[in-house]
């Protein structure tokens, strides 16, 4: 008899008011109040599932979501369209940010849409500067991590350091 593993919810924890979950989706971006923590523990079952499972003593808190039925976890390792969660007053992305993400996403890697193109300090490509990251992504959505290691290191295109 083989011994399967699984998690139950055992206690919700409101969230006060401000938090939020964000997903993007094919349309953009949606932002959704956040209804609070599911405290999840661990159980193991056999595989007839004859009982309620034995717990393991290993607990997850998990962000939830309302769903139809009433509040389920969000499953950060298989639900695509999830994207972050934000605090109390936490600013929402940016439409840049929104644009980058989906691009990750969705599409071909190249960047769309994008207005404040630059050229980046290194390559020379077009680039776009993203604060919250603090570096430069190419907007053709090509490799760009030794360009931000040059950065890092006061290296720009002509050679020169900062």
């Amino acid at each position: 008899m083989a011994l399967e593993y699984r998690y139950r919810t055992v206690d919700f924890r409101p969230a006060p008011d401000g938090w939020r979950t964000a997903w993007i989706t094919r349309d953009g971006l949606a932002v959704m109040p956040m209804p609070g923590w599911l405290v999840q523990e661990e159980v193991e079952d056999d595989d007839q599932h004859t009982d309620d499972g034995r717990p393991t003593g290993h607990r997850n808190v998990v962000a939830g979501r309302i769903e139809d039925n009433g509040i389920e976890p969000i499953d950060y390792t298989t639900d695509r369209e999830f994207w972050l969660i934000l605090g109390p007053g936490e600013a929402e992305p940016t439409s840049d940010e929104v644009a980058i993400e989906t691009s990750r996403r969705y599409s071909d890697g190249r960047l769309k849409g994008l207005l404040s193109a630059v050229p980046c300090p290194t390559c020379a490509e077009d680039s776009h500067y993203v604060s919250k990251l603090d570096r430069y992504i190419h907007l053709d959505g090509s490799e760009n991590s030794s360009c931000w290691l040059a950065i890092s290191r006061g290296a720009t295109r002509t050679g020169e350091s900062s």
